[in-house]
């Protein structure tokens, strides 16, 4: 627990590297839905399951996490 919560500030700035990436596409390694889109959904629907959630101000991660959720592989 105790690394978990040194390594917060991290988490913070992946989701506003992320939030700016996202800014010029609709999915994370280009046009198109891909493996990089799926590990990163599951990666942050666990730390939300864990209380670690998207921050408020990253408006286009919200906005994609919305998209790829309702596909509906995501789900199964």
């Amino acid at each position: 627990k105790d690394f978990g919560e040194s390594n917060r500030p991290r988490i913070d700035e992946f989701y506003l590297w992320l939030n700016g990436e996202l800014e010029s596409r609709d999915f994370i390694a280009g046009d198109d839905y891909s493996i990089a889109d799926i590990v990163a959904l599951t990666a942050i629907d666990f730390g939300r399951m864990i209380g670690v959630d998207i921050p408020e101000s990253c408006t286009v991660v919200w906005a994609w996490h919305a998209r790829v959720s309702a596909r509906p592989s995501a789900q199964a």
